[in-house]
């Protein structure tokens, strides 16, 4: 194991993106590991937990369910729909999370404000995740 901190991850939205960041976190274990995830898809939901070895008392079908819960980690990796980025951001940062925010930060300036001063009122760090960026596609 290295030498940097190990990251404890819920993710919230099992579905590709969300995907993609549970398997880059089981192929990089140094970095951490995915603790609880909440996805309203059984199957998905299902398909990160058993990549994990997490238990049903750690998979939530609804997002709100998890939040509702005292801090479970470090970091949120939010995937979700952007129409769910605000309401859960907002409902995260109080908690004690960090986040990585899956593009588009919101649906509306105001609600891209509402992140950016939660975040900093709470002390947390959200970075936006423009994950395609280099994709040979865009270039």
């Amino acid at each position: 194991m290295s030498d940097c901190q190990r990251f404890r991850f819920v993710i919230l939205g099992c579905g590709n993106r969300g995907q993609y960041f549970a398997s880059w976190i089981k192929d990089h274990p140094d970095a951490g590991s995915v603790v609880a995830v909440a996805e309203p898809n059984p199957a998905f939901r299902r398909r990160v937990a058993e990549q994990h070895g997490l238990s049903s008392d750690l998979c939530f079908e609804r997002w709100e369910d998890l939040l509702d819960r005292p801090r479970m980690g470090d970091v949120i990796v939010n995937t979700m729909m952007d129409r769910l980025h605000a309401p859960s951001a907002l409902r995260a940062f109080p908690l004690g999370y960090h986040m990585l925010l899956e593009k588009p930060m919101a649906t509306t300036p105001e609600e891209c404000a509402a992140i950016d001063r939660s975040a900093r009122e709470h002390g947390r760090i959200v970075s936006v995740c423009h994950s395609l960026r280099y994709h040979q596609v865009y270039h």
